[in-house]
């Protein structure tokens, strides 16, 4: 009996998780989607009752590669091996698991108002295709698909984004955007939840003019000062409700505390990365999911 395991080949938090299988002697197969492209064929070639558990960490199950066919042919080979994923996956949550491909590509949008819809406070938010539309520029701009592009038309081309705070009114359109009502913060929270269990750190970005608005947004070693942190009870329970309803186990929280201590829930990443948290914090979170597999937790 092995644990199946969907990465990447370049992902760093990958091979420390499985460093920690290879500790408690759990066999294991991995296979890196972005390296194999008959992985389809592979994963149907796996005798399913040697498989005691199932974690999806990252990578795209639907990217295949047929060049030798026509464009028919593409798309009906295409849209057959997500049916046979589809069903490859359904087989695979009856095992010990870790999310999946199908329930990680979530919609930011529904989860904001699912989060809303728990009690839990989310930024107010538009979708526009052009700033003049706002009354203020105290907005901050998000992308809304997995890969954080946004298009525009004037210039018909695609751009990639970080979270970016908006300083002028743009005269040309783009695609629909989520536009977020700019929120003042006392810190920010990045909480990695495990089954049940949150690991989360304080990320005191306030403290330098260049992270405040996105922590991400400079250098490693001059990244703001993180510290383990505990979210308050009602908090935790609003959120486990909130990754049950997603249909979610695993994943990256952000969220905001407000100077009048408010929790502004931001978002979920259900393959987000959570080695910062672990290292900052000493959370060791990379043991905490090999364990979840042995039943020792």
């Amino acid at each position: 009996m092995s644990i199946l395991v969907i990465s990447v080949e370049s992902d760093f938090t990958t091979n420390k998780v499985l460093q920690w299988f290879q500790y408690y002697k759990l066999p294991f197969k991995r296979i890196n989607l972005d390296t194999n492209i008959n992985f389809v064929e592979e994963l149907f070639g796996l005798n399913l009752n040697e498989i005691s558990g199932y974690w999806y960490r990252r990578g795209d199950l639907t990217k295949t590669i047929y060049n030798n066919y026509d464009s028919e042919f593409q798309k009906y080979l295409t849209e057959n091996n997500k049916k046979l994923l589809e069903y490859f996956e359904y087989k695979m949550m009856k095992k010990k698991n870790l999310n999946s491909f199908f329930n990680t590509d979530i919609n930011k949008l529904i989860v904001l108002e699912m989060a809303k819809d728990l009690g839990l406070i989310i930024p107010d938010f538009h979708l526009i295709q052009s700033t003049k539309t706002l009354d203020s520029l105290n907005y901050i701009y998000k992308t809304i698909n997995r890969d954080g592009n946004i298009f525009d038309y004037k210039n018909k081309s695609v751009f990639n984004v970080l979270t970016q705070e908006l300083t002028k009114h743009i005269d040309y359109n783009f695609s629909l955007t989520l536009f977020q009502k700019k929120i003042e913060k006392k810190f920010e929270i990045r909480s990695f939840y495990l089954d049940g269990n949150f690991y989360s750190m304080v990320i005191l970005s306030q403290q330098n003019e260049a992270t405040r608005i996105d922590y991400r947004a400079i250098g490693e070693h001059n990244k703001a000062r993180m510290v383990p942190y505990s979210l308050p009870s009602s908090i935790e329970e609003k959120l486990k409700c909130l990754m049950l309803n997603i249909g979610i186990n695993s994943g990256v929280i952000d969220i905001i505390v407000t100077p009048t201590n408010e929790y502004v829930f931001l978002e979920v990443n259900p393959v987000g990365h959570f080695g910062l948290i672990s290292y900052a914090c000493n959370y060791n979170i990379e043991k905490k999911i090999a364990k979840f597999y042995t039943n020792e937790q």
